[in-house]
């Protein structure tokens, strides 16, 4: 060994020494303020050891950890990276790490962090519990009941597991066994927030209304801030019809789990607190078609208050909302910002204009197909003596509750016996839906050819009727003022209220529910019944 290397060996292992001697102490100051809660001072000690131990396994996972707590996931990842690599037998720091990209939203990464952590020490608990949480954040619901499972063959008196596995359970549309599985969890915690939470959206799922309400008003007596619990009591508050309270409560859904980011902008959020008039106001699309659709009738209301109104929505949607009244310029999302004094998003409107069932702006037709469109598709329809009947039984698939609100083709067969001519208004068919289409020569479709809603408006207008099942073409059909049978799921979405055959937002429309869960055959069989009324009452005249 030459001097230079000996000397330069000496020198390190004197600085491991001395970083050791430096390090320890500030270890257990950092660990002992963590231990007595004082949070942000035990973050400041793990900071200034990592500044001498950059690789300080037990500082990277614990100030990891106090980041995830806080909800900076991004920080916690990159700390909790490095302490996987610091200790890669850590089990502790894989679950850790997985915890954190489950905050950023990265199910898939944090599945493989959980599997790591498990195969290390396979009866871990906790490991076992977050796989769960990130395959329910996937949807997979079957694969997160497996891990629930084994955590309560390890701890069968777990609240959390038990509370978790309901949840699981009402992603598999079985909200009376999740009952079942969440009230054992609160015997376990009387006082679980999260469990009364899970408990008011099953008891909502079985129609169970007025248990479901106090069951979400236990829980944010429990804990006021709980996000869900507030969003939950107000979808349920507005099936009710209590818009008013509904509405004011639904201002909680940026803070809710799975929430989209919080509409950001330099200008004033308006949430009615102020007089519009001779503001330019721009009213952004924050979720589906439908709502942007539905919402877009506030435009004419604040226009004739004195408001120009901007409306920034999905670019399929231009054309078509170009023809609301009231709406001064419509621009597609990402196209370039415009000015404007005040912004809202376009579901804060009704509360900003304190809405209640009375003073819904229900007038329609708001939206209008345009000429050149209806002149497209007339010459492409052609005449027909039949009565035309324009249909759509299913949504977008990545919809939350599309199990629950969309049919298969196949279970309208009984429809298409009927002389009628059927034309499809929607322009995605799934693979499931194909080979029933094949054999329906009688239901015309045009998905190729129907680019975006302005087309979807020139074939609901030049049809009879529109049938379709909660889904944007039920938007548009109302919007247009056309007539609108809609097809609802036994717990239906809260716009359409319970316990009615109409809509205040739709006066065109008739509601026709499902009795019972996930009974299609009896809506089936009524809608088959009213056509040949229908028919009948036609050939007569």
């Amino acid at each position: 060994m030459s001097n230079s290397v000996g000397q330069r060996a000496f020198q390190n292992a004197r600085l491991r020494k001395r970083q050791e001697a430096d390090v320890l102490p500030l270890l257990g100051n950092a660990l002992q303020l963590q231990k007595k809660g004082l949070l942000p001072e035990a973050r400041a000690a793990y900071r200034q050891l990592l500044q001498l131990a950059p690789n300080q396994f037990i500082a990277l996972h614990m100030l990891g950890v106090l980041e995830s707590d806080a909800k900076n996931h991004q920080q916690a990842e990159i700390l909790l990276s490095r302490a996987v690599a610091a200790d890669p037998r850590s089990a502790e720091a894989h679950m850790s790490l997985g915890v954190a990209l489950n905050g950023l939203r990265r199910h898939d990464e944090a599945c493989e962090s959980h599997r790591r952590a498990l195969a290390l020490r396979p009866n871990y608990a906790l490991a076992l519990s977050n796989l769960g949480n990130a395959s329910a954040a996937l949807e997979l619901y079957q694969e997160a009941i497996e891990s629930y499972d084994k955590v309560l063959s390890i701890k069968p008196a777990s609240p959390e597991a038990l509370n978790n596995r309901g949840f699981a359970l009402q992603g598999l549309l079985r909200p009376a066994e999740a009952l079942a599985c969440i009230d054992q969890a609160l015997l376990l915690k009387p006082d679980y927030a999260d469990a009364l939470t899970n408990r008011g959206r099953a008891l909502h799922a079985l129609g169970r209304y007025s248990q479901a309400l106090e069951s979400l008003e236990r829980a944010v007596a429990v804990q006021p801030d709980h996000a869900d619990a507030q969003l939950n009591k107000s979808l349920l508050l507005l099936l009710l019809g209590k818009l008013d309270a509904g509405f004011a409560l639904y201002e909680w859904r940026w803070k809710a789990s799975g929430a989209p980011a919080e509409p950001q902008s330099t200008k004033p959020l308006w949430l009615g607190q102020e007089d519009v008039a001779g503001k330019r106001l721009l009213l952004h699309s924050e979720q589906g078609f439908g709502d942007t659709i539905q919402f877009s009738r506030y435009a004419t209301a604040l226009a004739s208050a004195g408001a120009t109104v901007i409306l920034d929505v999905p670019r399929e949607l231009k054309g078509l909302l170009r023809t609301v009244e009231g709406a001064t310029e419509v621009v597609a999302k990402g196209d370039q910002p415009l000015h404007y004094d005040l912004h809202c998003p376009l579901l804060s409107v009704p509360f900003a204009c304190k809405t209640v069932l009375e003073t819904i702006p229900s007038a329609t037709p708001y939206l209008k197909a345009e000429d050149e469109w209806l002149a497209k598709w007339s010459a492409k329809l052609g005449v027909t003596r039949q009565m035309r009947i324009g249909l759509a039984w299913s949504g977008s698939a990545l919809h939350r509750n599309d199990i629950n609100r969309s049919i298969p083709l196949a279970a309208l067969s009984t429809l298409f016996s009927l002389p009628i001519d059927w034309i499809c208004l929607q322009n995605e068919i799934r693979d499931a839906d194909r080979a029933a289409l094949l054999r329906l020569p009688t239901l015309r479709h045009f998905e190729e050819e129907i680019e975006d809603f302005s087309d979807a408006a020139a074939l609901a207008e030049l049809c009879d009727l529109v049938i379709s099942v909660d889904t944007a073409v039920a938007h548009l059909a109302g919007a247009l003022g056309r007539p609108l049978w809609l097809l609802l799921p036994f717990a239906p979405d809260w716009r359409w209220m319970i316990e009615r055959e109409d809509s205040p937002w739709y006066p065109t429309a008739r509601l026709f529910r499902q009795p019972a869960d996930a009974d299609w055959t009896r809506v089936v069989d009524r809608v088959r019944r009213e056509l040949e009324a229908l028919l009948n009452a036609r050939h007569s005249t």
